[in-house]
């Protein structure tokens, strides 16, 4: 199972978005849904995920700031922290549930 943080600024995407990934039998789970740029930081410090979702519906400048502060702290955590979890994926991982 894949752990995923979505940051959701509009408030309104993680339930759906949850329901889609249980009827797809997706190998991912929302572990942590947050609303704010401060509580994804928040959540990235205490865990690791998978996967950090940013989804920005007319929230682009606020988007835009997380994903460059993330960037930003990946380069400088040690090598068990958030840099683990944030390299970036060269191959799509499969979300089929097959």
């Amino acid at each position: 199972m894949y752990d995923i943080l979505l940051v959701d600024f509009s408030r309104r995407l993680c339930g759906e978005l949850q329901q889609m990934l249980l009827r797809s039998k997706a190998q991912y789970t929302i572990a942590n849904c947050v609303f704010s740029s401060a509580e994804a930081l928040t959540a990235l410090s205490e865990r690791d995920f998978s996967l950090v979702m940013v989804h920005t519906e007319r929230f682009d400048t606020a988007g835009l700031w997380l994903c460059n502060d993330i960037r930003k702290k990946s380069d400088t955590y040690p090598p068990d922290g958030w840099k683990r979890s944030l390299q970036v994926r060269t191959q799509s991982p499969d979300v089929s549930g097959k």
